[in-house]
């Protein structure tokens, strides 16, 4: 635990790690400023409409918040765990400060576990920022109410009271922080490679856009299934009506399986890795 702590106060004396903090919050005032833009709420209001809802109870606080939320965490919340996740082992490597970590009686494989677990209470950190930050943001534009939330590419359209909308919100931060903490193996892993840090992050994110980008066309819509980003976007699920259990735990295993791969993938390079003084 020492060494966790110790491996966190130096991930927090970085500025880029607190860069993604601030830039998720600008990110989120001014995806609220676009959502505020009539032609965004006549959307939103159709949307509820089609479900014979009044927009007026539905048009809330918690609504907005999972707008917020679906457009950030797939895109600004990988970017900024991979950033994290390939510098904080390749950084050390590339500026020689490494050697003095080996200086003490410590070995490659807990220097590697502690940089990992690091890596994973970051996600966790910001996995927490980002359903908080967006709730907050949503609550102080509009107001509580009712949560309506509309996924189509997930097949799920569903509408909860105030106190069930609420705990739903907050039941995604688990999925949240397994989908990042996999992006986090993702990255990690490569970091281990004989490759500098900025070609690790460039690799890593150059793999999760790519995805993105194929799951989001439509001929490729019946190959969704096995691509990465619907594991990513499993949170989605939460709000489903009734709760999918079976789903929701088949898609943690996975993530939590994706994540250890990660590890134990770049593990397995960087033990057989000469690494230079």
């Amino acid at each position: 635990m020492l060494q966790i702590r110790w491996e966190l106060k130096k991930l927090f004396s970085r500025k880029r790690t607190h860069l993604g903090f601030f830039l998720l919050l600008l990110a989120e005032g001014a995806l609220l400023w676009v959502l505020s833009l009539p032609q965004s709420d006549a959307d939103l209001v159709r949307l509820i409409g089609k479900s014979r809802l009044s927009p007026e109870s539905y048009l809330s606080g918690f609504t907005l918040g999972v707008e917020l939320m679906k457009w950030t965490s797939s895109t600004l919340g990988s970017l900024f765990v991979i950033l994290v996740a390939t510098d904080i082992l390749g950084g050390e490597v590339e500026e020689r400060t490494y050697r003095m970590i080996r200086c003490r009686p410590i070995t490659r494989n807990r220097v590697l576990v502690v940089k990992f677990l690091t890596c994973l209470v970051y996600a966790a950190m910001l996995a927490g920022f980002l359903v908080l930050s967006t709730i907050a943001f949503g609550l102080l534009f509009r107001g509580p109410g009712s949560l309506f939330v509309s996924f189509p590419s997930q097949s799920v359209v569903a509408w909860f009271p105030p106190t069930t909308g609420f705990l739903r919100y907050l039941a995604v931060l688990p999925l949240m922080f397994l989908g990042l903490g996999s992006v986090a193996g993702l990255g990690f892993g490569f970091s281990c490679f004989p490759m500098k840090p900025a070609t690790a992050t460039v690799v890593s994110l150059g793999i999760v856009l790519l995805d993105s980008v194929l799951w989001n066309i439509p001929y490729f819509a019946s190959l969704r299934p096995w691509f990465l980003t619907t594991r990513w976007l499993a949170w989605h699920q939460v709000f489903a009506d009734p709760l999918p259990w079976s789903e929701l735990f088949r898609e943690a295993g996975f993530l939590t399986l994706l994540s250890a791969a990660g590890f134990l993938g770049g593990r397995w390079i960087f033990l057989r890795r000469e690494v230079t003084p």
